[in-house]
């Protein structure tokens, strides 16, 4: 996500705080160059650009960051086989809302992690 649209959504990060909470990456980002820091937030890696505020996902991040923003499923006792094929259902349908949607998702998710910096 470039850094344009964090800023726009989420403010400014805390650069001073994302260096010292985050760990070097030798990683550029695509848009300034600037060097990578990368920091966990429940299990998933975020590569964040201090000087653009621009976040870099690797392959299979943003999957991660949806699968953690999905509230836990909630299976009632004696449920059978199909409530499983419901819920991955439910799963696909909630993926495919809308580019929008998955968005603002990734943003939130985005949002936490830098917040709790």
């Amino acid at each position: 996500m470039p850094g344009a649209l964090v800023r726009a959504s989420l403010g400014e990060i805390p650069r001073q705080r994302l260096q010292a909470a985050g760990s070097a990456r030798r990683l550029r980002c695509p848009d300034d160059d600037g060097a990578l820091v990368a920091i966990m937030h429940r299990g998933v890696e975020i590569d964040v650009c201090p000087r653009c505020s621009g976040v870099w996902l690797d392959a299979g991040e943003r999957m991660r960051m949806l699968e953690a923003s999905r509230p836990p499923a909630r299976r009632q006792a004696g449920a059978t086989d199909i409530s499983g094929a419901i819920e991955l259902i439910d799963l696909g349908a909630g993926l495919l809302d809308g580019a929008g949607d998955v968005a603002g998702k990734l943003l939130e998710f985005v949002g936490e992690a830098l917040s709790s910096l």
